[in-house]
Order: C-alpha cells, then sequence, then structure tokens
C-alpha cells in the first residue's frame, strides 16, 4: 500500500471469504498466498472440513485441519478472517492464532441478534490480540422488517468502539 500510494496507484488485497479451493489441502495456502491472497476465512456460514460456520449453530469449532491451516496461515503471513464463523470458530480462532485475526465484515449482536453479528467476549478478545473488525453495512443490522439505516449504523459502530477501543474498528463494506 505505501507502494501503492507513492505511486498513485490503487492498492488491493485479495482474500477468499470461504475455503472451497481449500478443499481439504493445507499446501494450497501457500498455493494462494504466492498468488497474492493475504486474507482468507475457513467457513463461510456452513461447515467446512476447517471450521464451523455462523449459520450452523453456535458448537463445534475450529477442526484439527483447521487448526493445522490457522498455523500455515502464521507461518506464511495470511491474515485469518472470522467475518463468517460460529461462536466457537471465532473464540478458538482468536485463541489459537498467533498473530492478530480479522473479522472484515460483522456487526454487534449486543445491538441486534443474527447469528452473523459478534458477540461483545469475542470482539474484546480480538482486540486484546491486536486484531480489527469491520462494521459492515448489510441487513442484518437490524430486524429484517426493515432497512437499516444509518442510525443502526452508528448504533454497531458504538457499540464496538466502546468494547473493542478505536483502534480496532474500521469500515467493512463487503464489497
Amino acid at each position: 500500500f505505501d507502494r501503492a500510494h507513492n505511486e498513485h496507484k490503487v492498492g488491493i488485497i485479495f482474500s477468499f471469504e470461504a475455503a472451497k479451493m481449500l478443499e481439504d489441502k493445507i499446501e494450497r495456502i501457500e498455493l494462494f498466498r504466492d498468488l497474492g491472497v493475504r486474507v482468507m476465512q475457513l467457513s463461510y456460514n456452513h461447515k467446512s472440513p476447517f471450521a464451523v460456520g455462523c449459520l450452523d449453530g453456535e458448537t463445534p469449532g475450529l477442526t484439527d485441519l483447521g487448526r493445522q491451516a490457522v498455523a500455515k496461515m502464521n507461518e506464511i503471513g495470511v491474515a485469518l478472517d472470522l467475518s463468517h464463523a460460529n461462536t466457537q470458530t471465532t473464540a478458538e480462532g482468536i485463541a489459537f492464532s498467533k498473530k492478530p485475526p480479522i473479522i472484515s465484515h460483522a456487526g454487534c449482536r449486543a445491538v441486534h441478534m443474527h447469528p452473523r453479528n459478534k458477540e461483545d467476549r469475542e470482539l474484546k478478545a480480538l482486540a486484546d490480540k491486536g486484531g480489527v473488525m469491520g462494521i459492515y453495512m448489510l441487513p442484518y443490522l437490524t430486524e429484517s422488517s426493515r432497512q437499516p439505516m444509518l442510525d443502526d449504523y452508528l448504533q454497531h459502530m458504538e457499540h464496538a468502539i466502546k468494547i473493542m477501543g478505536e483502534d480496532h474498528i474500521g469500515i467493512g463494506s463487503d464489497v
């Protein structure tokens, strides 16, 4: 990003929102890292060989293969993104990772209960580990009977800042 800025160019971080392309092969993490992918999620809403997603219940969490994947990601410089992980996967991912993980796009369960939103204890653990969370602009900020408005977004942002501190919060537009 520094080089892109200095050259007046756009910098892009490639990321995977799911783990399908890895199948169950740890060595593919390094293959895709060499191709420029710097952020990966181990589950996208549903269970994968690595972890359980947010739409498959609160437990279980990381699999043995998932722990191996996190260790490999830490080793080679790929950030672990826990946005679509369930509660146990999120907690275990934060605890197991030697480097700060991220939650690139989510909301706060204390503001609106939804499986894609994160609990206060997850937010606190993420901040304590040095990680960051982006607040998303998706319908999961409020009940499904209405379109979220700016006030809804700001409630999530303010709550996350209160729990995590301003240095650990950003905008997670999911685009």
